[in-house]
């Protein structure tokens, strides 16, 4: 048990290394590709004679939905050298043909990464049809592995035998990448949205963003105050001359 634990670890550690090598690579062109895209309205210099409402801006750089499907795009992509190597195991007992379409999606999700993270206008068509691939896709790896660990389960003495232990250590995995390729498969609709939403509206960076109010207030302060001071002054001339 041990031993399957720290081979799960470093089955995990492993799998970070490409996504993150990515990510690092990328994330800097890309951050230069997506300007401060406007999140809002604040209200500046509240209380003051120069109080208004000015547009506020995020940052710049792929929005949140984009960087989690290029991320999820890299990790589940490179499941495509692991899962060449068992469907090649599992030709020989002639049930390797189940994984053709897993290859094939882990194949384009693996390429999609970097247009994503570019907001590629071809990039959003694509991780739709990505998304509408997988959800077909794992709903069927979903039922067939489901039906195989109850067969294995009930047909070999019921949750306490052998057949359910190896049900478990088999199916679990499965099911567990099928979910999280669902959940991917989420972001990559709402990353291929905000894609379009890039390209088709560009945004304008001019405006106050949210990390400027306190300098506006500020200055419209300064401007307030001088101009009390400079009132005040010119009725003391008036009150000297009388």
């Amino acid at each position: 048990m041990f031993q399957l634990a720290g081979g799960l670890v470093a089955f995990m550690l492993l799998c970070s290394v490409i996504p993150t090598a990515a990510w690092f690579f990328f994330r800097k062109e890309a951050d230069a590709l997506w300007p401060p895209r406007r999140t809002g309205t604040q209200l500046v210099a509240s209380g003051q004679y120069r109080e208004g409402v000015a547009p506020t801006f995020s940052d710049k750089g792929p929005p949140k939905e984009v960087l989690v499907a290029a991320i999820g795009s890299w990790a589940l992509g490179q499941m495509f050298l692991p899962g060449l190597a068992l469907g090649l195991l599992g030709l020989i007992v002639v049930v390797g043909v189940v994984s053709i379409p897993g290859l094939i999606l882990a194949w384009q999700l693996f390429f999609l990464g970097k247009p994503l993270l570019r907001g590629a206008p071809e990039a959003a068509p694509k991780a739709r049809s990505a998304a509408t691939f997988a959800r077909v896709l794992n709903a069927l790896v979903i039922a067939v592995t489901t039906v195989g660990m109850a067969v294995s389960t009930f047909g070999n003495g019921g949750f306490r035998s052998r057949g359910a232990t190896d049900a478990l250590l088999l199916g679990g995995p499965v099911l567990l990448y099928a979910l999280m390729s669902l959940v991917h498969a989420r972001y990559l609709d709402r990353a291929a949205d905000a894609i379009d939403a890039h390209n088709a509206n560009p945004e304008v960076t001019t405006g106050v963003r949210v990390d400027a109010y306190e300098a506006v207030a500020a200055m419209a302060d300064s401007e307030h105050v001088a101009q009390t001071a400079a009132g005040d002054e010119a009725a003391s001339d008036r009150v000297q001359r009388s």
